[in-house]
């Protein structure tokens, strides 16, 4: 779910510059858009602003299913990566957000995608154990939520998961 209201302020008093962001949106890359402001208010040269690769795979998973975002992906993948804003977080939010939507399929396969560009990610394993468990399969739950624990030993979540999965506790 997009909580919004988002905001960043930034002080240069030696160069007389103040700059203030607010958006009403949790998946704008606030700190991109600040260093590209500050970059024209100072006079640099302004870097291209890059797309969020999540955002982008999330409209065409909606749009046109999730073959088409797994075909985007690898086209991405192998040409224009560096062009794409690339955030885990925003994964794992977007991936949320489908699920609360009732589209839990589209959450798991956004997850999946996410793990192909994180794959040291213990918080993205969880989550997908999280939603396989949602979906009614506690053989991958249990793999993602292990693979979990694996990548941070101190994951308490992940840990506590397994034990219920294999009835420990």
């Amino acid at each position: 779910m997009d909580t919004g209201f988002r905001s960043n302020l930034l002080l240069l008093p030696e160069n007389g510059v103040a700059i203030a962001i607010m958006t009403n949106a949790d998946f704008v890359g606030n700190k991109v858009l600040c260093e590209a402001i500050l970059d024209i208010v100072l006079g640099e040269e302004v870097q291209y602003v890059k797309r969020s690769l999540a955002s982008h795979l999330v409209k065409i998973t909606i749009t046109s299913g999730v073959e088409a975002a797994i075909s985007e992906y690898t086209q991405i993948q192998q040409f224009s990566l560096e062009r794409y804003l690339v955030h885990e977080g925003e994964f794992n939010a977007f991936a949320y957000m489908m699920l609360e939507s009732g589209w839990l399929q589209e959450g798991i396969s956004i997850l999946e995608l996410s793990i192909r560009l994180f794959p040291e990610s213990s918080n993205l394993y969880n989550s997908l154990g999280e939603m396989y468990l949602l979906s009614g399969n506690r053989n991958l739950a249990l793999q993602h939520y292990q693979k979990s624990i694996e990548l941070d030993p101190n994951h308490k979540e992940g840990i506590l998961k397994v034990n219920e999965l294999l009835g420990v506790i």
